[in-house]
């Protein structure tokens, strides 16, 4: 038997969200610090199995490390995730 596993919105979006502001703790001089990349690795574990399409964007945003690199990660986990507010 196949264990099928979705993707938590919820919780995810809620770590999206931590990641938004470039102002935040997250960040030091515009990129992510150690801790915002402990939340960005966790994304992404949470994220690749359901999403190997977005592999490439996790790669370039841990090597980059910017905010615009950043959003473009949570612009596919957006996708991921239709129609949730957050």
């Amino acid at each position: 038997m196949t264990k099928q596993r979705k993707v938590d919105c919820a919780y995810l979006l809620k770590l999206v969200k931590l990641l938004e502001d470039p102002f935040s703790n997250y960040y030091s001089d515009g990129y992510l610090n150690s801790e915002g990349m402990t939340i960005l690795s966790l994304i992404a574990q949470l994220t690749i199995r359901e999403a190997p399409w977005l592999a490439s964007l996790f790669r370039r945003a841990r090597e980059r490390r910017d905010h615009q690199s950043i959003m473009k990660v949570l612009e596919g986990i957006r996708e991921l995730c239709p129609g949730s507010e957050y």
